[in-house]
């Protein structure tokens, strides 16, 4: 199975204590690790959402589309170059506009949502339906082209937890298709971090 949420270079984030950024540019054309990613639309018509996330998954279930949150740290160079270089990239702005996109800084108000959403590495992308359950995910920086290929496995419902979901439904048990369905939504479970849900299908 493609477990992208096991992507590279991520950034330890340990809840009880404070965060580790990482290592932070130092030069004048890094300055990307102060993010501000722009709250109206900008080429291509993206617009990042930055108030609550509950709006914003509500927004997303009234177009009938996903909800992509952007977990991300200020100070972590992760972060500013999956922005800058994935996230902001023109190539990336159809994939994007198809969704309601929303910006998780890490800060005291947003501290909850990480917690949430047991998020441990920045930056973190989320891929949430209109119930604001997570469906995929990527963890670290991903390069433009793995980005667009994964939006596009992602959009089209292939591989996602719900996709994984229906394919166990149709299935016996017992049987070696059954099997390997139920390990294939326990791992997509793990990816997203719900251990009791991996722990429940891996006991059956």
């Amino acid at each position: 199975m493609h477990c992208i949420l096991s992507s590279l270079a991520l950034c330890t984030l340990p809840f009880s204590g404070p965060i580790d950024a990482g290592p932070t540019h130092s030069g004048p054309i890094h300055s990307g690790p102060t993010i501000v990613l722009p709250s109206t639309p900008h080429v291509g018509g993206v617009e990042w959402e930055h108030g609550s996330l509950d709006a914003a998954i509500a927004k997303a279930k009234d177009r009938g589309t996903m909800c992509l949150a952007y977990f991300w740290l200020d100070g972590s160079e992760q972060s500013g170059k999956l922005y800058q270089e994935t996230l902001s990239n023109e190539a990336a702005h159809a994939p994007l506009s198809k969704m309601v996109c929303y910006s998780a800084k890490h800060s005291d108000t947003t501290a909850s949502l990480f917690e949430k959403f047991k998020i441990k590495t920045v930056p973190t992308l989320l891929f949430l339906d209109g119930n604001g359950v997570a469906q995929d995910g990527i963890a670290g920086f991903i390069p433009l082209p793995k980005f667009l290929a994964e939006c596009e496995r992602i959009q089209a419902g292939k591989g996602t937890l719900r996709d994984l979901q229906y394919r166990l439904s149709q299935t016996d048990d017992e049987s070696p298709e059954g099997i390997k369905a139920r390990w294939l939504v326990a791992g997509k479970l793990l990816d997203l971090q719900d251990v009791a849900g991996h722990d429940l299908h891996m006991e059956k």
